[in-house]
């Protein structure tokens, strides 16, 4: 057994609330090798945003490669195999994911052909792959078998999975349920309201409404918790799913994203993306 455990994390909030930001704060900044679905084409102008608000050092930080195909991803990842640091960005139109779903699925999550073989991502020792449009991505009721099976099965293949959207209704429930952690921010919808209400209860559905703007309650399911965070990500609440106080403002969980945290060796990756 390898003892890697992957993350899904799900960042809801409307626009304007600093979901993105969170999502990179708490998760996306502990992966050196990333993947993002860029469906809006904003990936680098993000990252030109983070720089200049000082949350992200550009010294250290690869800069965005994008690309706009399937065979253009499959050659960055090939020289990416080499490297212990990427950030790879896939550039498509929201109406092109149902097209490229079944090898891009192919390429993340292939199903084990044989003893030797292995996914990119295992043989390059985990990759993050994340998306702030899961709506146009994994759509309610109209998203792809093939991507749902990202967050069904990509633990196996060492798959993180980082996804963000205004509003959880328009977001298939399996990826939903496959989150381990969730960051809600405030908003008055009453389909939201109901939704945090059947995650946890009413009285942190009500926490969550309340919420001052930028802060987030940080839900993590293995403990049956919720931090509250300032816009800082500190916390000065901690709850259990039923709105309790319990004890001390512990911190919030760190979750490490770079398990088991080796870089494999380039060749094998190669030969995974094939």
């Amino acid at each position: 057994m390898s003892g890697f455990q992957n993350v899904v994390a799900y960042a809801v909030g409307p626009k304007g609330s600093g979901k993105t930001a969170a999502l990179w704060e708490l998760f996306i900044q502990r992966h050196p090798r990333r993947l993002s679905i860029d469906l809006n084409g904003e990936m680098v102008e993000l990252r030109d945003e983070l720089v200049s608000k000082g949350m992200l050092d550009n010294a250290s930080n690869p800069t965005v490669v994008q690309v706009f195909s399937l065979e253009e991803l499959r050659r960055a990842l090939r020289v990416a195999a080499g490297y212990s640091r990427w950030h790879i960005a896939l550039c498509i139109p929201p109406a092109a994911v149902g097209d490229v779903a079944p090898e891009l699925a192919r390429i993340l999550n292939p199903t084990k052909a044989s003893e030797e073989h292995q996914s990119f991502s295992k043989a390059v020792g985990s990759i993050a792959v994340d998306c702030s449009e899961a709506s146009k991505l994994i759509p309610n009721g109209r998203a792809h078998r093939d991507m749902l099976g990202l967050f069904q099965t990509g633990r196996h293949n060492w798959l993180h999975l980082l996804i963000a959207s205004q509003t959880q209704a328009k977001v298939d429930p399996e990826c939903r349920n496959a989150a381990d952690f969730f960051l809600a921010f405030r908003t008055q919808e009453t389909t939201v309201w109901k939704y945090w209400a059947d995650v946890a209860s009413g009285a942190i559905a009500d926490v969550v409404s309340e919420l001052p703007r930028f802060h987030c309650a940080y839900f993590v399911k293995a403990e049956q918790r919720v931090y509250v965070l300032d816009d800082k990500r500190r916390p000065y609440r901690v709850l259990d799913y039923q709105g309790r106080e319990i004890g001390a403002r512990a911190a919030a969980p760190d979750p490490s994203l770079n398990e088991p945290g080796r870089h494999r060796p380039a060749r094998s990756a190669r030969v995974a993306t094939e």
